[in-house]
């Protein structure tokens, strides 16, 4: 059986090479010619005119007394950053990242850094106490470390069963 499943395959591969033709090579330049026009439109002003909002990647650590959470932000601030918690105990990281000024004569050839806003919003778990909230930002990382509420234990009562 895997002897005609090897066969099977060399074959099937062997006749794709053997019986392509012409319509299989403007098929080919078609999809390249697609696929430069949606690049240039990912790499255009619409993409900044739409989609001007950065998603900072995250990490979280959960261990035995604490979370911890780690945010992507490089090339950002402190003074850039703001951080808030809403009613709905939902983080929100929000800010700005100021644009590369560069010289009258020179263009960008490929620019994939993103500059301007920036936002996320994480819903908190509800076991944890606020007001130990400590953040630490160092190289472009912000880290937030908050202690989980000590667990408390139900007292239980025993009934007797008559």
């Amino acid at each position: 059986m895997k002897k005609f499943l090897v066969s099977f395959f060399l074959v099937s591969l062997m006749g794709t090479f053997l019986y392509a033709n012409e319509f299989d090579t403007q098929v080919d330049e078609n999809v390249e010619k697609i696929q430069k026009i949606f690049n240039s439109l990912v790499n255009s002003d619409l993409k900044k005119r739409y989609f001007n909002y950065n998603y900072p990647q995250m990490d979280v650590i959960e261990d035995t007394k604490n979370y911890t959470f780690f945010f992507a932000l490089p090339g950002r601030k402190k003074e850039d950053i703001t951080l808030a918690l809403r009613d709905d105990n939902v983080l929100v990281i929000k800010g700005k990242a100021q644009k590369r000024v560069i010289q009258n004569d020179a263009s960008y050839k490929e620019q994939e850094i993103f500059f301007g806003k920036f936002k996320r919003s994480i819903k908190l778990p509800k076991n944890i106490d606020i007001s130990s909230l400590k953040t630490n930002f160092t190289d472009g990382i912000l880290q937030l470390t908050i202690n989980k509420k000590a667990s408390q234990q139900k007292n239980l009562k025993i009934i007797p069963i008559d």
